[in-house]
């Protein structure tokens, strides 16, 4: 019976070493990779650490990040891991929402500071409807997804198609924001 209870302790003292280095993990640039994940359950970011050399993953605690009131739906990160632009759709059911993209700077530590929001309430395509006469109609887009471009200049986010008030299909469309030091400023036009 001793040696069971003996080697049940040596197995939770190992566990537990090991839960212990696994929390206890810094982030390097130079040496670990970054994972930005929107948790769309508790409407925040979460960060963390995956080590290069063995895989482990170990989580960031960025305690001063803010509850972001939306849906969270997708992260592209800036290629020079210095700033997470997260898509943020309006919640309905929330009052204050807004659709939008979230720019956070990431710090060396790779904790994420308070981020920034560029509204996407106002983008909207314009089409001509010919049911009720050949009249034109302002239509709010949706978007779902981005990417940046290979010269990390500009920031792509794609809408999606919709319809217009007589059931015809819209296409999707594109909106482009060129980058200035980790800001957004929509291309006009776009």
């Amino acid at each position: 019976m001793w040696k069971s209870l003996g080697w049940i302790v040596g197995i939770l003292a190992l566990v537990a070493m090991g839960a212990t280095l696994a929390c206890s993990a810094k982030y390097s640039a130079q040496n670990n990779g970054l994972i930005v994940v929107p948790s769309r359950a508790d409407n925040v970011v979460q960060t963390f650490s995956l080590n290069l050399g063995n895989g482990s993953v170990s989580q960031i605690n960025n305690p001063n990040f803010p509850y972001l009131n939306g849906f969270l739906t997708s992260v592209t990160l800036h290629p020079t891991a210095s700033v997470a632009y997260v898509l943020i759709l309006q919640d309905p059911a929330s009052p204050g929402s807004m659709t939008g993209i979230e720019v956070s700077q990431i710090a060396s530590d790779g904790k994420l500071a308070g981020p920034t929001l560029v509204s996407l309430n106002n983008e909207t395509v314009t089409v001509s409807v010919s049911c009720d006469g050949n009249t034109t109609e302002t239509i709010g887009v949706q978007p779902v997804a981005m990417t940046i471009d290979s010269t990390c200049n500009y920031l792509f986010v794609a809408d999606s198609a919709t319809s217009d008030t007589c059931s015809n299909p819209v296409p999707g469309a594109v909106s482009v924001f060129s980058i200035s030091n980790g800001s957004l400023t929509e291309i006009s036009g776009s």
